[in-house]
């Protein structure tokens, strides 16, 4: 689960779904989307952490969390290379996912990030 674009034995156009941390699930509350491309779960984060100037200043790898982020992920810090640990509970691949609703817009995800690689590719 998680891991990021490019990783060994992850697949670039793959897409996962936040459950499993109650409903409304925290970190999708947090971010405003359920269904996501695998790739993106730790920059949406990231860019949030960001946003929210929670980046420590000392060394920029690390993030403090604040109340809704940490209360959300678990954790009081991380960095990218730990988010995807952090949230790989939470988050599942769709096609095991039980909400039909959120299985068809991970199709559609995904459907779109392969016709974009695949015209990536064609140039």
């Amino acid at each position: 689960r998680g891991g990021g674009e490019g990783e060994e034995g992850e697949e670039e156009g793959a897409v996962d779904v936040f459950e499993g941390g109650g409903d409304p699930e925290p970190v999708a509350e947090l971010l405003g989307v359920r269904v996501l491309p695998r790739y993106e779960v730790a920059q949406r984060v990231a860019s949030y952490a960001r946003g929210a100037g929670l980046q420590d200043a000392g060394d920029r790898r690390l993030f403090r969390c604040d109340k809704a982020l940490g209360e959300a992920l678990g954790v009081e810090e991380f960095t990218l290379a730990s988010v995807q640990k952090a949230i790989a509970a939470r988050i599942v691949k769709w096609e095991d996912c039980g909400d039909e609703a959120l299985k068809e817009e991970a199709v559609r995800i995904e459907e779109r990030l392969l016709g974009e690689k695949a015209a990536k590719y064609e140039m």
